[in-house]
């Protein structure tokens, strides 16, 4: 974790002094869903699925920082919920059901890259690469309880996003778009009742905010 912040650090460094003054800050809310993919190894005991999703959002602000006028090098620092819940159905015995809500401040660190004017004032843009997520709180909402501490403290994903920015003003822009962030990493590490279960977090949403 600490080489990961350490990175996370020193490309935000470089690309400061490669940005200069040409810094976009932005406003950004993402209301969307949160879903887990679930697969169990042949030597688990009886199948594992996951139990649902859940409506969550994600909200922050964003800076990018142009090294062009079509590139930009985005981060910034976005709260978000996720949702986790798991079944299982044993060939005997009681079945077993957990869901839990987990809260993180996630890290992006990305590419973004602009279009041409669409039309007038609009252009579309889209974002390419990753999110470290560090775990700020891990509560059981219902079912059986799995042990303390069951999801690991970070979390590493994949974050894609196209969506279309207007421009409303001198040094106001309107944005939206579609956003997708999928989970690369097994979140789970203590969770006895699910061995040989490997859990990733996903989130698709749709965003919206303002840059200025």
């Amino acid at each position: 974790m600490k080489k990961v912040l350490f990175t996370f650090l020193a490309l935000l460094l470089t690309c400061s002094l490669y940005a200069q003054s040409n810094v976009k800050v932005s406003l950004r809310v993402a209301p969307g869903v949160s879903f887990n993919r679930v697969n169990a190894s042949e030597t688990a005991n009886s199948p594992v699925e996951n139990d649902g999703s859940g409506l969550r959002f994600s909200a922050g602000p964003v800076l990018d920082f142009f090294f062009a006028d079509q590139y930009a090098f985005s981060t910034g620092l976005w709260f978000t919920p996720r949702r986790v819940g798991l079944s299982q159905v044993p060939s005997s015995g009681a079945s077993l059901q957990a869901v839990y809500g987990l809260q993180y401040l996630q890290l992006p660190a990305a590419i973004k890259l602009f279009t041409n004017e669409i039309a007038t004032d609009t252009r579309m843009y889209f974002v390419i690469g990753e999110t470290t997520d560090i775990k700020i709180n891990e509560r059981r909402r219902e079912g059986d309880r799995l042990g303390d501490k069951v999801f690991k403290p970070y979390d590493i994903g994949l974050l894609m996003t196209i969506g279309a920015e207007l421009l409303m003003g001198q040094n106001t822009t309107g944005f939206a778009g579609l956003t997708y962030n999928r989970g690369l990493v097994n979140a789970l590490r203590n969770a006895p009742a699910f061995n040989d279960v490997t859990l990733k977090n996903d989130f698709i949403g749709i965003e919206v905010g303002i840059k200025f």
